[in-house]
């Protein structure tokens, strides 16, 4: 039972707490470093970058480089933001064994390969799930790079999805459908291809 399997795996999961205690560390790090150059959605209310003849907030292509360079977040930021996220997901592979079937990427692959057949997991699997999430909350966005399995996954129906989608334009157009009935055969193509996306989502989000 669910308690047997956790408590099986103990060992492990002091392992993943001290894990979690240096990624949590180096994610202080990581912000600390970045709170005088963060960005923040909000009305501008202290750069004054009002266009006068318009009165709406100045277009970006009409600020100055050093205007952008304090408002906007640029590649080199989210090549930063990338590389600290795949260091994460590294750590979280080494510190978990994914052979024993209470073990993180093992329910996690579990979880997925459940989503992919249009399933919800099991109810053993979902406590298991909210307990690795409990105890490593660092993990939650990274499923994709903690599990290469589920990484070459995702990506290729992406490719499905996107292929199937431009098919189903091709094929409405062929059929000289209608706006409205367009719109719906599209749609409904796309509902049914990323299914098993939206569970699996919907489920790592609870």
């Amino acid at each position: 039972n669910i308690t047997e399997r956790l408590a099986n795996s103990m060992s492990t999961n002091v392992a993943e707490l001290s894990i979690d205690n240096a990624i949590g560390k180096a994610l202080d790090a990581i912000d600390e470093a970045l709170t005088k150059r963060r960005r923040r959605v909000r009305f501008d209310t202290e750069h004054h970058l009002i266009e006068p003849s318009s009165g709406f907030i100045l277009a970006a292509s009409k600020m100055s480089k050093t205007e952008k360079a304090r408002l906007f977040w640029h590649d080199g930021d989210f090549q930063g933001f990338k590389s600290n996220a795949r260091d994460i997901a590294t750590m979280v592979r080494r510190s978990d064994d994914s052979n024993q079937a209470a073990s993180y990427c093992g329910v996690l692959l579990r979880t997925h390969n459940s989503c992919a057949k249009g399933s919800k997991p099991s109810l053993e699997d979902t406590a298991l799930l909210s307990h690795w999430i409990r105890v490593g909350t660092s993990r939650r966005g990274l499923e994709h790079w903690c599990s290469k399995t589920i990484g070459s996954s995702i990506r290729n129906r992406k490719v499905r999805v996107i292929d199937g989608v431009l098919g189903a334009q091709r094929a409405a157009t062929v059929a000289k459908l209608n706006f409205e009935q367009k719109e719906d055969y599209i749609r409904e193509t796309y509902q049914a291809l990323s299914l098993s996306a939206r569970i699996f989502a919907e489920t790592m989000g609870k």
